[in-house]
């Protein structure tokens, strides 16, 4: 009973009472605020890349090929060298020089004879004829000869003796073709060029070849990444909690459904003019008591002034 009414509260309804924005939770309308917090993200590279800035990098090193210019071959790890041949200086050995080369020469004495018909005599080689008064002669020189072989060489015949010729080239030179020659050799050297293999490049002492990867970003504890570089943090606040206007009640946040509240007598009274009464009569007059009406409410109404709800 709420004064002359009764009243029940109606909290099927409650729901429809919450402004925007606003989520009905255990009978009140309540609004949830959440701040952003950002913070820059920090980076860390993968295993065996370091710090390069915007990115993270790793080295790999390598070492060049030598190689040297046209004529020249590679010695140790740098060194090039050519090797020139001069012609050779060709001559005989002391004794050893004859036209058809170097050698030494077999001798024999050279044969002296007499032409046929010719006889040897104190004069040479003498012819004679005798007549009756008197002896007449022709002179003419001796014919030299020498084996079969064998060259004349003023009082003896000498032949080349080959076999023996290589015995016969003086220390460091070598015999060809019946000469004694002597290879002199000159060494230049050259230092070697360098490049690097495929996909390197040139770092002074060595080739290095650099690759790249992306760095990983991470957030500190209570952020999380959104995006490539922004941690973020959201924080909630304690809702606040009321009721719409006119659906505050006791148990919650409501609309209240209201009939009108019911009017009678005691027991024993009627209604009348003055209210509830009940009237004596006697001989002489009649007496009235009078007393207020008794107001009730539905079950589970409330009485609210002149209304239940």
């Amino acid at each position: 009973m709420n004064g002359k009414e009764c009243t029940k509260p109606n909290y099927a309804n409650m729901l429809t009472y919450c402004d925007k924005g606003y989520t009905m939770h255990k009978g009140k309308c309540i609004k949830y605020e959440t701040t952003r917090e950002t913070a820059p993200a920090e980076y860390y590279c993968p295993k065996g890349y370091t710090d390069a800035g915007d990115n993270c990098a790793r080295t790999s090193s390598a070492h060049a090929h030598a190689y040297c210019p046209k004529g020249y071959t590679l010695q140790g790890k740098d060194t090039c060298e050519s090797y020139k041949t001069a012609e050779p200086e060709k001559y005989c050995s002391k004794g050893t020089e004859t036209k058809e080369g170097c050698g030494k020469h077999d001798t024999v004495p050279k044969t002296s004879s007499c032409p046929k018909g010719y006889t040897e005599g104190k004069k040479g080689c003498e012819r004679c004829y005798t007549s009756k008064k008197h002896t007449h002669c022709d002179y003419t020189k001796m014919v030299h000869s020498c084996p079969k072989g064998y060259t004349m060489n003023g009082k003896e015949c000498t032949k080349p003796n080959y076999a023996n010729m290589l015995t016969y080239c003086d220390k460091g030179y070598t015999m060809h073709k019946g000469k004694c020659i002597k290879y002199e050799t000159t060494r230049e050297t050259a230092p070697a060029e360098y490049y690097c293999p495929k996909g390197y490049t040139d770092a002074g002492d060595n080739c290095a070849r650099t690759s790249s990867a992306h760095a990983h970003a991470y957030c500190p504890k209570g952020y999380t990444l959104q995006g490539k570089d922004t941690c973020e943090s959201y924080k909630t606040a304690e809702p606040e909690k009321y009721c719409s206007k006119g659906t505050e009640t006791k148990e919650g946040c409501g609309k209240h459904d209201t009939v009108p509240k019911t009017s009678s007598c005691p027991k024993g009274y009627t209604e009348g003019k003055k209210g509830c009464e009940r009237c004596y009569t006697s001989k002489k007059h009649t007496h009235c008591d009078y007393t207020k009406m008794v107001h009730s409410c539905p079950k589970g109404y409330t009485m609210n002034g002149k209304e239940c709800t």
